[in-house]
């Protein structure tokens, strides 16, 4: 609004259609648009190591959990555990 306001008065340098401005505001949104994807770059980046790292402790978990059904099932059939009450745990 100032810029309009100062090129309307007598010291003007960029006349009415304000070119200058306009190459102005497009320079920056050029240089916003590629720190914006800089920034995008880099999250994804971040995430897909988060979910590499999220997959890694979902297969550890995996297999302790297997270890541990087939560690229940050979104390279920030591104590001789019937395969019905087995069937709901």
């Amino acid at each position: 609004m100032s810029w309009m306001g100062f090129n309307s008065s007598p010291l003007a340098f960029d006349l009415y259609p304000f070119t200058f401005l306009t190459m102005v505001e497009s320079l920056e949104a050029i240089f916003m648009s590629f720190f914006i994807m800089i920034g995008q770059n880099i999250a994804r980046r971040e995430s897909e190591r988060r979910h590499h790292f999220d997959l890694q402790i979902n297969l550890l978990n995996e297999r302790e959990m297997t270890a541990m059904l087939r560690l229940m099932g050979t104390i279920a059939a030591k104590l001789e555990i019937s395969e019905a009450d087995q069937a709901e745990a």
